[in-house]
């Protein structure tokens, strides 16, 4: 009985592995697995339930055994000459040095999600990280706490500079939730004892940022977690109080995602060339893809192996939350969006016609209120200005506290279950209205205006669908933006960033150039290119770098600005064809027991496995 009990134990792990490499083989759904791994256990149970003689049983176990121990010989020669990329790249001062950085993230685990790989640059460059975590109460989950200072320690980030809140789930009908902010022995929260509330937080946010008043402020935005609602909501409204007060402080505010940019991205670590973060939609759609900003990260978190880089060692560090399972969607580039502090409106009175707006100038794109914070699909509307049905004039006036020029309007709108916004009309100091279509897919719609001298300008709703169309909150700027950072880094044809990269086996390919801020577009009169093998050449044909790499050979490509201030450096390689198929051996290998032991998908199989386990020792027992 404790054989068979054995065997069927080590059919059932191994069957995973079987399963798994054709899934990441073949690309099988993992639908497609599991249905697979059903059907081997109907085997394994027919096998245990019959009087087939038990040398099929032991052949079939046996060779099974063998297939982990060739996997970790094949994975072998990979993980022996695997490194992480080399920090070659010294010209990011521009976009990374002498800042005062906030980040304010709902939980630890998310500060990576929305900056890993930033906070080692802003290091390196000489600017100063500050950390706020506003969820996670000390009195039922103060591990979180330690394995967060753990993670500051390894990036360099000092314990004074990280601070926690303390806050849990407001209004939770769990049991055994605290009432009250509350940090470890060790690490006190901010502020012990105050109750749960969202005012509270605010409130704590609203002193920490005027208390450090930094350059930059990261935030996380909308995900899909209800914690990260109620975060995003009150950076938010914290931000609006300090932006409404009668300061002059203009912080650059960033938002970013920590699900819809890591956690929900595509696993797609395992390629020759780490790939840059693609589109996915979000839970809910505020900023424009094609408007976010592309920050680069530290070069060294990054190996063609996952499972010996640095990144999976940072994910690692929070054994609590598993975090390592998503490591697979790390990408080579951090995405995030500005929002603008400087709008005209934030000391402009407004005047409706109808409904609520006090709002549409608060900085908040979605509110929603405490006693629905906790039900992640209701909809973030209670801020929006929504006018009444039977108002005709359905209008929104705007005075500003001093007559000023408007360069554009920021027009965002409640977009939710249908409800949308298709036209307006906008007048200037009682001048002749002009209408303006705006977008209906969530994203703000931005109008240039170019208006001088505007005392007061009036909104009116022509055409909407839906009961609750309305706003959520209008912007005016005097002048266009500036770009929050300015860099330049090198790009493959498909727009990945590149660190260290493995061109292709021809030796010939094209590079393009990723320019913000005040970064010139790459030309041959704006940019000088170098390499430091002469085997190998780059050249300057309009747009592009064309680079040839000979078999065998790598060179370091630096781009450098004519004045100096932006450059890029990378290590372009053009291994032979064994270090080729060795890497895609081993990545191959490494994907498999990653998902099968590592990944999200490993618990699903390993439970079904253990379950048909079960199933056939009964069916034993019972013969």
């Amino acid at each position: 009985m404790i054989l068979h009990l054995i065997l069927s134990l080590i059919l059932s792990i191994e069957t995973i592995i079987i399963i798994d490499f054709a899934m990441v083989l073949k690309g099988i759904h993992f639908k497609l697995s599991l249905y697979g791994i059903s059907l081997l256990s109907q085997f394994i149970l027919l096998a245990f339930c019959s009087d087939t003689p038990n040398i099929l049983l032991f052949t079939l176990a046996a060779t099974l055994f063998l297939i982990p121990w060739v996997m970790y010989l094949l994975w072998l020669p990979f993980a022996k000459t695997s490194h992480d990329f080399e920090d070659v790249d010294n010209g990011k001062t521009a976009c990374y040095g002498n800042k005062k950085v906030l980040l304010i993230v709902p939980h630890q685990d998310d500060e990576i999600n929305v900056l890993g790989g930033i906070f080692e640059e802003f290091i390196k460059y000489g600017s100063t990280v500050h950390i706020v975590y506003a969820i996670t109460n000390g009195t039922i989950q103060g591990f979180r706490y330690t394995e967060a200072l753990n993670l500051c320690k390894h990036i360099g980030i000092p314990d004074s500079n990280v601070t926690f809140l303390g806050y849990g789930f407001i209004h939770s009908k769990k049991a055994n939730i605290p009432t009250v902010t509350k940090g470890t022995q060790n690490v006190p929260a901010y502020k012990e004892g105050q109750a749960l509330t969202r005012e509270n937080m605010v409130n704590d946010l609203k002193e920490i940022i005027l208390l450090q008043k930094p350059d930059i402020i990261f935030g996380s935005d909308y995900d899909y977690h209800e914690e990260h609602h109620l975060v995003t909501i009150a950076i938010d409204e914290a931000l609006g109080k300090v932006l409404k007060s009668k300061s002059k402080y203009r912080p650059m505010v960033m938002k970013s995602y920590a699900y819809r940019t890591t956690w929900e991205s595509y696993p797609d670590y395992y390629k020759n060339n780490i790939r840059s973060t693609l589109y996915k939609k979000a839970t809910v759609e505020t900023y424009p893809w094609e408007e976010r900003l592309r920050l680069p990260i530290a070069a060294h978190l990054l190996n063609r192996s996952l499972l010996r880089s640095d990144i999976f060692r940072q994910y690692k560090t929070f054994k609590s939350q598993r975090a390592a399972m998503r490591a697979i969607n790390f990408n080579a580039d951090k995405v995030a969006w500005q929002r603008r502090s400087d709008s005209l409106l934030l000391q402009a009175t407004i005047q409706v016609s109808s409904g609520k707006g006090s709002k549409l100038n608060d900085f908040l794109l979605y509110d929603k209120s405490e006693t629905f914070m906790l039900n992640r699909d209701s909809f973030p509307t209670e801020g929006a200005w929504i006018p009444e049905e039977t108002d005709k004039e359905k209008k929104v006036t705007f005075t500003l506290a001093n007559p000023s020029r408007i360069e554009y309007l920021l027009l965002y709108q409640n977009t939710w279950n249908s409800n949308v916004v298709e036209k307006v009309s906008i007048s200037f100091n009682n001048e002749k209205p002009t209408q303006y279509s705006l977008r209906t897919d969530g994203y703000p719609t931005r109008i240039h205006v170019r208006k001088e001298d505007v005392d007061f300008f009036t909104i009116r709703i022509i055409n909407s669908r839906g009961a609750n169309a309305g706003l959520t909150e209008v912007e005016a700027f005097e002048c266009k933006e500036e770009q929050p950072f300015s860099l330049i880094k090198l790009m493959n044809t498909s727009e990945d960033f590149v660190y260290d990269y493995w061109i292709n086996t021809s030796g010939e390919e094209s590079f393009l150039l990723y320019a913000k801020g005040d970064a010139l577009p790459l030309s041959a009169a704006d940019y000088s290119i170098s390499v430091d093998n002469p085997k190998c050449k780059a050249f300057i044909i309009g747009a592009e770098i064309k680079v040839y790499c000979p078999k065998g050979e790598q060179t370091r490509l630096i781009v450098t600005s004519v004045n100096s201030l932006y450059s890029d450096t990378v290590i372009l390689s053009n291994p032979n064809k064994m270090k080729r198929l060795r890497c895609a051996i081993g990545q191959k290998t490494e994907a498999i027991y990653y998902g099968i032991f590592i990944g999200d998908t490993h618990r699903k199989a390993t439970s079904l496995s253990i379950l048909s386990m079960i199933k056939s020792h009964l069916c034993f027992i019972q013969k």
